[in-house]
């Protein structure tokens, strides 16, 4: 199971669920991973690995483990998934299936083409569920899937871990320990380095930002992923000649106190459904900026809670991100808190999903 946002919601999900009400098993197409470690251990895991990605074999496992846990409702994560669980149900038709969504727009021709064949085998029966509305807007169009088919239930945090910094925290000794100056402004940007995350661009808005304006912020990237995106990051930072300006800090345990410690989270992707981080980031009262993208526009509120920059232009970033350094008076953190808890909590995200597979009473 790779960790990444849409995997961290199913972990908080599963564990979350009333087990008088609703007993989960997990099915994972892949071989035992750190992910599953963060799993309740009453919990039971099944595995199903394929010998390469198309390998059908893990139908057959699939089709047996349903049969023999009973299982009458399954919710798949991604399309590839639903693929071989769609195949595996051909002798149990009565299973009830949802479709759970977590990625919006196609990164490549290929990865298109293969999610629109895909799309062929969902069932009048089964239920899309994305994580925002303009995420089921899109992907309908797209892939001429009927709007009714989508339900959209947002995605939530643990309002209990993600919270505004105790006053133990020495903020400025933290600071101090990433090498960022007394008074100098910290941007955090937690997400791996994958290509849709286009960190570049982060870096290109900082150039900007250092070069218009007399705040002189530094950028911190927190998150692991492909070593030769983040060589091509840190190449960049330099030849714009603000490398003493960025951090790369690598996969933290505990990203929390990178967001008690920054003046603004930021996301400068160009493809986003519903991250997980921003939410993250809100919930400790930090402002955000985000690209526009996904469910941007239903999780910011510009000049409340953060500011909005269009996808794929570091100049629009640049400025998004100084409207909200500039200004730092007018966002409320204890107000931004209490915003994030009330709209994205994760009982509330799991109560949604409980009453979603089992509306009648128990099941699993």
């Amino acid at each position: 199971m790779f960790v990444g946002g849409a995997e961290s919601m199913l972990v908080s999900l599963v564990n979350g669920f009333d087990r008088d009400t609703l007993t989960p098993v997990v099915l994972s197409l892949s071989s035992p991973g750190d992910l599953e470690r963060r799993i309740d251990p009453a919990i039971r895991i099944l595995h199903a690995p394929r010998a390469w990605k198309y390998d059908r074999s893990p139908e057959t496992r699939i089709a047996q483990a349903i049969e023999a846990e009973d299982i009458q409702t399954v919710l798949t994560l991604g399309m590839f998934s639903y693929m071989f669980l769609r195949r595996a149900l051909k002798a149990r038709p009565s299973t009830r299936v949802f479709l759970w969504l977590h990625t919006t727009r196609p990164r490549t021709v290929k990865e298109f083409l293969h999610t629109a064949a895909y799309a062929r085998l969902v069932r009048k029966g089964d239920t899309m569920v994305t994580v925002c509305e303009n995420q089921a807007r899109y992907l309908s169009k797209l892939y001429a899937i009927p709007r009714r088919k989508f339900l959209t239930i947002y995605n939530g945090v643990d309002n209990s871990r993600w919270t505004s910094a105790p006053p133990s925290f020495d903020r400025e000794q933290f600071r101090a320990d990433l090498g960022i100056p007394p008074g100098t402004p910290m941007i955090v940007q937690v997400a791996h380095f994958r290509r849709e995350k286009r960190q570049d661009d982060a870096v290109r808005a900082l150039a900007i930002v250092h070069q218009r304006s007399p705040l002189k912020p530094v950028l911190v990237f927190v998150g692991g992923g492909e070593e030769r995106l983040r060589n091509g990051v840190r190449d960049l930072a330099s030849g714009l000649g603000i490398s003493a300006s960025v951090r790369f800090c690598g996969p933290q345990a505990d990203p929390l106190p990178f967001y008690w410690a920054a003046d603004l989270f930021t996301l400068s992707s160009r493809s986003e459904s519903f991250p997980m981080t921003v939410l993250e980031a809100l919930a400790t009262g930090l402002p955000s900026v985000m690209t526009d993208l996904g469910g941007a526009r239903e999780v910011i509120e510009d000049g409340v809670n953060g500011a909005i920059a269009r996808p794929a232009d570091p100049h629009s970033l640049a400025s998004a991100w100084r409207r909200v350094l500039d200004t730092p008076a007018a966002y409320d953190r204890q107000q931004i808190r209490e915003n994030a808890r009330q709209r994205f909590s994760l009982r509330r995200c799991v109560e949604s999903y409980q009453h979603l597979l089992c509306p009648e009473g128990r099941t699993r």
